[in-house]
């Protein structure tokens, strides 16, 4: 029988393996067992859905770019957490990031910068290292409080507990996965110890909004913009490697 991986790394192009060559790599150098598989939401959906079906693995890291559709239809078919990893393309890698972070409610993919291999294994490591709560970190904007009301709401509604706190402490830091709801005109301080889970907050939003964004990502675990629903479900699939949820 073939050995059972732990993380399935699946990536839309072999031009992509400048990316995808670097996750294998870190991934390995983690002691984490990945398998790797090129397929492409547009042209082998059907191959892609079964080897979704077949695999063995508690976490994905899909990566494309241009019409970057893979890791949203992978987030349609599991409910294991998906990595969303931007390639670079036409536009500097933005078409892409734009695809895989702007996701509909209820289909959660946490994205990172474009082509940060090293954030995307991380957190493989961190969750399969075991993350055990979910922590709110309060922002000071009502704007920001706003949008926390809608995780909250989704984790009440998916009867999971969650704690508020208004700083990341020492002692939460390798086993919570905490929701920050961060003011897209405010700059970002990140840590890099701790599992973040960044919700862009914006009303009235416009083009310029999604480059401040896109500048914003390049460091760290983000979801959509406004998107505290998938950010909540995101950190219950964080929280979830044991099947409690």
């Amino acid at each position: 029988m073939p050995e059972k991986e732990d993380a399935f790394v699946v990536f839309g192009s072999a031009t992509d393996s400048p990316c995808y060559a670097k996750i294998i790599s870190k991934l390995d150098e983690k002691g984490v067992k990945s398998r790797l598989a090129i397929l492409s939401a547009h042209k082998t959906p059907k191959e892609l859905k079964s080897a979704l079906k077949k695999t063995t693995a508690k976490i994905f890291v899909a990566g494309a770019g241009i019409a970057a559709a893979l890791p949203g239809v992978v987030a349609a078919e599991t409910i294991r957490p998906v990595i969303g990893v931007p390639c670079y393309g036409a536009y500097n890698g933005l078409d892409a990031f734009l695809s895989i972070h702007q996701m509909p409610a209820g289909v959660p993919v946490i994205g990172v910068g474009v082509e940060a291999t090293e954030d995307a294994a991380e957190l493989v490591k961190a969750y399969l290292s075991g993350l055990e709560k979910i922590v709110l970190l309060e922002p000071s904007s009502d704007q920001s409080h706003k949008i926390m009301a809608k995780a909250e709401t989704q984790l009440s509604e998916l009867g999971v507990k969650y704690e508020k706190s208004s700083s990341i402490k020492l002692t939460q830091l390798n086993k919570a996965v905490f929701i920050r709801f961060v003011d897209t005109l405010v700059e970002t301080v990140f840590n890099d110890e701790a599992v973040v889970i960044n919700v862009p907050v914006k009303e009235g939003s416009n083009e310029d909004d999604a480059l401040v964004v896109y500048k914003m990502a390049k460091k760290g675990y983000w979801v959509g913009l406004n998107r505290a629903e998938n950010a909540a479900i995101a950190a219950v699939q964080l929280i979830n490697l044991k099947g409690k949820y």
